[in-house]
């Protein structure tokens, strides 16, 4: 789509029971923003398991496992912390952003 964003999945990892897959999303080469989610096929593996209650669960579950990491929600003065259901995209993630740095 030639928006300047390129995008990386990291190999997925089990954590104090939780399947966590990453994403590393750069623009213009600078890294910007991590995805988070819980991966666990208990969520779906696919459009015709889905729901917006598991998606919702898929949120809240890798929300509490960053919470427990010491990543609150909120922002922060080098950016900021989300986890949630994104309604329009159809799925619960967790995200990290990272505000640009200005010289």
């Amino acid at each position: 789509m030639l928006t300047g964003w390129v995008w990386y999945r990291l190999p997925v990892f089990i954590d104090e029971g939780i399947t966590v897959g990453i994403a590393l999303g750069f623009n213009g080469g600078t890294l910007e923003q991590i995805s988070l989610s819980d991966v666990d096929p208990k969520f779906g593996t696919g459009w015709s398991e889905w729901s917006e209650e598991k998606e919702k669960q898929r949120a809240e579950s890798i929300g509490n496992w960053l919470t427990g990491k010491g990543y609150r929600t909120g922002a922060y003065e080098w950016g900021g912390v989300w986890a949630g259901f994104d309604p329009k995209g159809g799925f619960g993630t967790a995200t990290v952003r990272y505000a640009a740095k200005h010289s």
